[in-house]
């Protein structure tokens, strides 16, 4: 799935999961930071299709980042497991988005076995716009009603700004 979708998905569970700005921000962080891995297109697409989905698309590294954040933010132990848990939803939408024979080596680096999804779709497909869509809408619906928009942590008077915007209408 795109990267976008990714973000945003990470913003809406941490909200849902009733964490504080930061922990909302981290949120994002652990639900897009699988996607490292698909620096190696800088090296060629060799390495890109050689590493993405295995270096950091697996649980050992779900765990390194869901421990870092958390030590982080509070309450920690609760931190962890929607980190975890948005970082796991990455995998999800990737087992599904990314398109056929995109595998995921889970156990990476215990095991380089690709775990494959035989109802993936094409990363174009209809699918990953709908789920983009649908987290746009959940955006919007938070900054309405909660107040606030992704950017509440990095850039606070645009987040203001765009809420103010989105309650006049």
């Amino acid at each position: 799935m795109q990267l976008p979708t990714h973000i945003l998905a990470g913003y809406c569970v941490g909200q849902a999961c009733g964490l504080g700005r930061r922990e909302r921000t981290f949120c994002m962080l652990a639900a897009s930071i699988a996607d490292i891995d698909g620096v190696g297109v800088f090296f060629g697409t060799e390495y890109y299709f050689r590493y993405h989905h295995i270096l950091a698309h697996n649980l050992f590294f779900a765990i390194v980042v869901a421990g870092i954040l958390s030590f982080y933010s509070m309450p920690r132990g609760r931190a962890a497991v929607v980190y975890t848990g948005a970082f796991m939803l990455h995998l999800l939408m990737d087992s599904f988005g990314s398109g056929e024979g995109w595998g995921l080596a889970l156990l990476w680096p215990l095991s380089d076995h690709k775990f494959l999804n035989s109802y993936a779709w094409d990363f174009r497909a209809w699918q990953n716009m709908l789920a983009l869509f649908g987290v746009v809408i959940w955006t919007l619906g938070i900054a309405i009603f909660r107040g606030h928009t992704p950017l509440e942590c990095v850039a606070p008077k645009l987040d203001r700004l765009l809420v103010d915007k989105l309650k006049l209408g």
